[in-house]
């Protein structure tokens, strides 16, 4: 991962603040983490009522994304997007993305009552927002 220096202190300003908003206008969102590729945690924010370690959550996203990668190459012969994980109470989208030239996964927990269509959109909104910072 590449070093952020102290500029991205402003930058990573902006990442509270986008997530925040983010939050407060989707209210079936529970986490939004902003992960390098390689597994390092740049942002994460969560609703108060279950705190989930940040770091198993930009390890995991890490994991999961590699694999989608991998089975997109080796399936489709593209770089995969987006990915989904669906349980019966909740869902989990990971977004390739990119933060000041690092290779990022974007991860959104939703509950279940969220609908899923409009999860992925708001939440390749948000990842083209944080390209955009």
């Amino acid at each position: 991962m590449s070093e952020l220096n102290a500029p991205s202190i402003l930058i990573v300003d902006d990442l509270k603040e986008l997530f925040s908003s983010y939050l407060k206008e989707s209210s079936d969102i529970d986490i939004v983490s902003l992960n390098s590729s390689d597994g390092f945690v740049i942002h994460t924010l969560q609703r108060a009522k279950e705190h989930i370690d940040e770091g198993k959550i930009a390890a995991l996203s890490s994991t999961i994304s590699a694999l989608s990668n991998s089975l997109a190459k080796e399936v489709l012969g593209q770089d995969f997007k987006v990915s989904i994980v669906e349980t019966d109470e909740s869902h989990i989208l990971y977004i390739r993305t990119n933060y000041r030239d690092i290779d990022c996964v974007l991860t959104v927990v939703g509950s279940r009552s969220s609908v899923l269509g409009e999860a992925r959109h708001s939440s390749l909104k948000v990842a083209e927002k944080v390209e955009a910072i």
